[in-house]
């Protein structure tokens, strides 16, 4: 209370998932785990309900331990791993007793860890969660999300996860 963030809501959330990458990447789908917290913004819920949860602030590492380029002939660094990190701003539209539906808008700086011909960088993202409350602060969810980069150039995710409140 009182604070831009409320820390005294802060989550956690744990994923797996599987990252399908545009054309351009010449990457297949790729496993990851990812790991992410918000925290609400209590200063853009409305005075009607000040308790409400609505805007909130997020940051997000995803993790593809190994992602190999089908480059022909290939490079000598066609393969390594791929780290995103995420940030930004989510609207929560449900969250009670039973479901959890959030959007989330920001952007993404992407690492590719020196892979041939990728360029680290900064793009935006877009995601949607859903998710069902299990009790005892803890949430099941399933999300997509869309990052763009250049040209173009896309990475999905579908992951499944679980949110731990604190």
């Amino acid at each position: 209370g009182g604070g831009f963030l409320d820390l005294n809501w802060l989550e956690l959330q744990v994923r797996v998932g599987l990252g399908v990458f545009s054309d351009d990447y010449r990457i297949d789908p790729s496993p990851f785990i990812g790991l992410a917290t918000h925290a609400p913004i209590p200063l853009l819920s409305p005075s009607s309900d000040p308790a409400g949860e609505y805007f909130g602030l997020f940051l997000d590492l995803t993790l593809f331990p190994s992602v190999e380029r089908t480059l022909d002939p290939a490079p000598d660094n066609n393969s390594g791993m791929i780290l995103l990190m995420g940030f930004g701003l989510d609207f929560t539209f449900v969250r009670n007793q039973t479901l959890y539906l959030a959007l989330q808008a920001g952007g993404q700086y992407a690492w590719y860890g020196g892979i041939e011909g990728l360029q680290n960088g900064i793009q935006p993202l877009g995601g949607l969660m859903f998710g069902v409350h299990l009790g005892s602060g803890m949430t099941l969810t399933t999300s997509l999300a869309a990052s763009f980069g250049n040209a173009g150039d896309s990475i999905l995710t579908a992951s499944l996860g679980l949110i731990i409140e604190f």
